[in-house]
């Protein structure tokens, strides 16, 4: 499921429900070879495209996945005057070898951008990452407009969400590609599942 639309569903779920679980497998494997190609233009999701101020530079948040050329894409579109990498750590589903720092940062020297910070995300943690992406958001509040855009795990998508809610003057930015692999993963993994309650704002 494409991110855009785990994000439009937590929206109707908020407006529809005062709780709901969400339950998560994640594959046994991925692809040896490619799971996406061709990324298209980023995309603003609707209704969730941020309060921008003017005079602020663009911040931009890219929690990475296992294709660096959708990082490059991301970065070439919004030029953003930071960037901050979220990485996904552990060796899992070959993370340590398909999602290195190192790809991802020559993806920005391919675009010319040097102010980047590289940050660290356990999506598979209680709160599905949340952390991690928020202090980044709060130690930089007020400086900046933000852009945040998830291509790592999928539950990452979730952590973003609760980030939008808890700072709706972000942007929230996905990515969709041309073609995806047939063979993009293969099996069920282990199972994720979180109850959220809806009261404004999204809880984990």
């Amino acid at each position: 499921m494409s991110r855009n639309i785990i994000w439009a569903s937590l929206f109707f779920f908020r407006e529809a429900f005062k709780q709901i679980t969400i339950i998560y497998h994640k594959p046994n494997s991925y692809s040896d070879t490619w799971i996406s190609k061709e990324p298209e233009t980023p995309r603003l999701l609707f209704k969730h495209s941020g309060i921008i101020e003017l005079g602020l530079p663009t911040y931009l948040i890219i929690i990475t996945g296992y294709d660096p050329e959708r990082t490059r894409q991301v970065l070439g579109y919004y030029e953003p005057q930071k960037v901050f990498l979220v990485i996904q750590t552990g060796n899992q589903l070959n993370n340590n070898i398909k999602n290195t720092k190192e790809l991802h940062l020559s993806a920005c020297d391919n675009v010319g951008i040097s102010d980047i910070e590289i940050k660290s995300i356990d999506s598979y943690d209680n709160n599905f990452g949340f952390d991690s992406i928020n202090n980044i958001i709060m130690a930089n509040k007020g400086k900046a407009n933000f852009i945040l855009t998830s291509l790592g795990p999928k539950l990452s998508a979730i952590s973003a969400y609760q980030c939008y809610l808890e700072h709706p003057e972000i942007a929230l930015s996905y990515l969709p590609c041309k073609e995806y692999n047939v063979d993009y993963c293969h099996g069920i993994g282990d199972r994720f599942s979180k109850t959220i309650q809806f009261d404004n704002k999204l809880k984990l």
